[in-house]
């Protein structure tokens, strides 16, 4: 019988959710706990109004101000309180995202050496995003089998 409830399970699908992975927008110095810049809260305001129509379920974000505030306007505009997640602990993260809902849309802000690792964990590899990579806003689905993965720009 256990053996029986066990190939169920293993049968059974994994929990599915739309995922919006973004790198954090440009930062006012290259190392610490820095804030957004100018040229960042803009595109932090340009991804708000890009996904103004998307219904995000959850956001999350490091525990890094340029993580919180890239996602600043967009929880500010749907009021949903970010989850933070420490930086280096992507296998949180990533245990959150695994457990979402089938219809949860959920929007993550990080980093650029941690943004291809969850992508590469929940659908396929990327490209390695460089320092001065910030346009990349990357669309899983993890409803296919395997997930898919979408990758656009957004900005200069």
């Amino acid at each position: 019988m256990l053996r029986t409830l066990a190939l169920l399970c293993c049968l059974l699908p994994l929990q599915a959710a739309t995922i919006i992975l973004v790198r954090h927008a440009e930062k006012a110095g290259p190392t610490g706990d820095v804030p957004l810049n100018d040229a960042g809260h803009q595109r932090a305001a340009l991804l708000a109004r890009m996904l103004r129509d998307t219904r995000f379920t959850a956001i999350y974000t490091t525990e890094l101000q340029r993580t919180r505030q890239t996602a600043q306007p967009i929880a500010q505009a749907q009021s949903i309180t970010p989850t933070v997640i420490a930086a280096k602990d992507t296998e949180a993260l990533l245990t959150a995202l695994k457990s979402a809902r089938p219809t949860d849309t959920i929007l993550v802000v990080s980093h650029s050496n941690v943004v291809p690792t969850i992508a590469e964990r929940l659908a396929t590899k990327i490209a390695p995003l460089d320092d001065t990579d910030y346009s990349r806003l990357i669309v899983i689905n993890t409803h296919a089998s395997p997930a898919t993965l979408v990758t656009l720009r957004f900005g200069d």
